[in-house]
C-alpha cells in the first residue's frame, strides 16, 4: 500500500505489521450481525492505532486500564472497560493543546468504578461540586459523562456522575 491509501477488508483485522507509517485500513465487520466500521493503521509518528466507529458515526476508543486523555480523544467516546477500578486523567493545557469547546464523552462499560482525575491545575466543575479539582466518578455501569473544555484547564463535567 502507498502511504495514506486505505485498504478494505471484511470481518478480519490486518496485523500491525501490515502497515507502514501513515498507512491505514478500513473494514466492515459483520460477524456480530450489525455492521461495524473499523479503522486500523499507523499514524504519522509510526504508532499503531485501532478505532471502532459506532453506527451513529462516533469513534469509540476502548481502554482496559488507567488512561490519560490525549488530543485525539476530542469528539470521541472513551469507553472504560475493566472489571476493577480505573482512573481517567484529564491532563493540563501545558501538556495537551486542547481547543476551547472540545468535548469528550466517557462511558463506563466495565463493572469497575471509573474515577475522573484532574491533572495539575485542572478543575472539573460539575453538579456535585461547582468548583475545585476533586476527582469524580461515573456513577453506574453503562453510565456516561461528558467533559466540555470551557477555558484553559477548566472542564465542565455533566452526566451520570457521583
Amino acid at each position: 500500500n502507498k502511504e495514506g491509501v486505505p485498504i478494505s477488508r471484511r470481518n478480519s483485522a490486518p496485523a500491525d505489521a501490515d502497515f507502514n507509517t501513515g498507512e491505514f485500513a478500513t473494514w466492515l465487520d459483520t460477524t456480530a450481525g450489525s455492521p461495524v466500521l473499523n479503522l486500523k493503521g499507523k499514524d504519522s509518528a509510526g504508532t499503531a492505532f485501532t478505532r471502532v466507529v459506532d453506527p451513529a458515526g462516533v469513534v469509540l476508543n476502548t481502554q482496559t486500564g488507567d488512561y490519560t486523555l490525549v488530543l485525539g480523544d476530542a469528539g470521541k467516546v472513551v469507553r472504560m472497560n475493566k472489571a476493577t477500578a480505573q482512573v481517567l486523567t484529564i491532563p493540563p493545557q501545558s501538556s495537551v493543546a486542547w481547543p476551547v469547546g472540545a468535548v469528550i464523552n466517557i462511558r463506563r462499560v466495565g463493572a469497575g468504578s471509573v474515577t475522573l482525575t484532574p491533572g495539575s491545575g485542572v478543575t472539573i466543575p460539575n453538579r456535585v461540586q461547582t468548583s475545585g479539582a476533586d476527582a469524580r466518578t461515573i456513577a453506574n455501569q453503562y453510565g456516561e459523562a461528558a467533559l466540555h473544555r470551557v477555558a484553559a484547564d477548566v472542564w465542565e463535567l455533566v452526566g451520570d456522575i457521583a
